[in-house]
């Protein structure tokens, strides 16, 4: 080379982007370019090599008269993303989720555009991890996993459909990237006291998310008829039905929408996440305040509904906002405790149970005796 990026034959630039675009002077004079740039230095060489090989074994024609005569192209990332979508099954044989194809769409087009023109059968090993890993050396793990998993998911297909024959992009613990971040968890008091700071009708969700391990997606789906209440030669108890969840996926037309998302009622996340979990018989009287001044008379009246009928699903955005207002106020705003650590607290209390059973009331201490309400 003469230059910087110039070579015997042909011209590779690195483009802003980081990509490495190549390009060569045809035997008939004008200046080719390869159709897409490449992730890697080495596969613009390749690239270039391919031409020359063709140049010196005269069998070179223009790139434009090659597609004329039926060239057989192995399709791009994005040729075969949207087929992907709609025709990929779970495990179960079920399509895809609307909350997941908006997942994956966000990835494609947002972190990993760089992807989209490449073609199925450029994408090596090699490449894709050198750009897997510099995700993880700016810190952001958590996509970096979920970019691999939806990586390795498009390849996998494409074998499937006979695009390509294998999926060389094979990373170990690619899929269970961790941040690192470490997540606290409240106490039993501190507990108490962000549901009796928190917006008084959402005092009972810090409850069943603390106490019964409930996801926000499952409690801000819960009706009325998913509560149990009855009474056994051991007293009264409480149970709660978990059969399904709501998320929020991009409406199908958005045309004269306040908002571009809806909320979707699904199943829960996965078979095992369907179960009823008993209560402390300490939650009975709250949930029994709770449903006199927040909830409707009707078996599907939504627990924790919004709006003027409070006939509509709780947005994560709208809890989350209170629930932070009212960690701040406590005294914990510097405290990594998310909404989701709740459960954590549940689980090490060992509250969610498949089989009937009781849960003991101390673990809820105070709870009986001290009104979250005047």
């Amino acid at each position: 080379m003469n230059k910087k990026g110039r070579r015997s034959f042909g011209y590779i630039r690195k483009l802003p982007s980081k990509l490495h675009q190549a390009s060569y002077v045809g035997l008939d004079g004008p200046r080719y370019y390869a159709p897409r740039p490449f992730i890697a230095k080495a596969d613009a060489e390749g690239f270039l090599a391919h031409e020359l090989t063709l140049i010196n074994k005269r069998e070179w024609i223009s790139p434009s008269s090659r597609a004329s005569e039926g060239e057989v192209k192995v399709p791009t990332v994005r040729d075969v993303f949207e087929d992907f979508l709609e025709l990929r099954t779970t495990r179960k044989g079920t399509a895809l989720r609307r909350n997941t194809k908006d997942l994956y769409r966000n990835l494609m087009f947002g972190q990993m555009k760089v992807w989209l023109d490449v073609n199925l059968d450029e994408i090596t090993l090699e490449n894709f991890k050198k750009w897997y890993m510099r995700l993880q050396a700016e810190g952001i793990k958590t996509t970096a996993s979920k970019c691999y998993t939806l990586m390795r998911s498009i390849l996998n297909w494409s074998v499937e459909k006979r695009l390509i024959g294998e999926n060389p992009v094979i990373i170990q613990g690619g899929y269970t990237t961790s941040t690192g971040r470490e997540s606290s968890i409240l106490t039993d008091g501190q507990i108490r006291q962000l549901a009796g700071e928190i917006q008084p009708d959402l005092s009972l969700a810090v409850l069943l998310a603390a106490y019964g391990g409930l996801r926000f997606s499952e409690f801000s789906a819960l009706q009325r008829s998913d509560l149990i209440f009855g009474e056994d030669n051991q007293g009264r108890y409480l149970g709660v039905e978990v059969n399904r969840g709501v998320t929020k996926a991009t409406r199908n037309d958005i045309a004269g929408a306040s908002t571009k998302y809806e909320p979707v009622v699904d199943d829960t996340k996965s078979e095992m996440s369907a179960r009823t979990i008993f209560l402390p018989t300490a939650l009975i009287s709250e949930t029994e305040r709770h449903l006199a001044h927040y909830v409707g008379s009707a078996s599907k009246a939504l627990i924790f509904g919004m709006g003027p009928d409070r006939n509509q699903h709780m947005t994560y955005d709208y809890f989350e906002y209170r629930y932070s207002k009212a960690k701040k106020a406590i005294g914990c705003g510097d405290v990594q405790a998310t909404i989701h650590s709740l459960r954590s607290f549940g689980a090490s209390a060992l509250l969610a149970t498949r089989t009937p059973g009781r849960i003991s009331s101390n673990l809820v201490s105070g709870l009986e005796t001290q009104a979250l309400r005047p």
